[in-house]
């Protein structure tokens, strides 16, 4: 639910700091994953046809039935990837540090 809750908030801050009046609840969080491309994309798709007024702008957007607004896209790699990017920068990696479940990574590098 984190992310969702992330995606969501956008439509909560474009109401609160552009003057929008977006209907949170006439939205739906849609995540996407590609294995292929190992992408993982956030979409915030309109149940219904409906209209949002931006008071900053001065401009009204319409939205039709399930079209989407793509909010987000998280790019996901493999050590052997996280090794030859590292590699190929000129790098060494110094350390890897693992969530508890190894799904995670950050990778720590320095300079050869």
């Amino acid at each position: 639910g984190h992310t969702r809750n992330f995606n969501l908030n956008l439509l909560e801050r474009f109401n609160r700091e552009l003057g929008a009046n977006f209907e949170i609840a006439n939205f739906k969080h849609i995540p996407v994953y590609d294995p292929l491309e190992g992408a993982a994309k956030s979409y915030l798709v309109s149940t219904k046809k409906q209209e949002v007024y931006f008071k900053v702008i001065d401009k009204r957007i319409k939205f039709e039935k399930w079209e989407p607004i793509h909010t987000e896209m998280s790019q996901k790699y493999d050590m052997e990837m996280i090794n030859e990017f590292a590699e190929n920068a000129g790098f060494i990696i110094e350390e890897n540090f693992f969530d508890s479940r190894h799904y995670f990574v950050n990778s720590l590098w320095r300079k050869k």
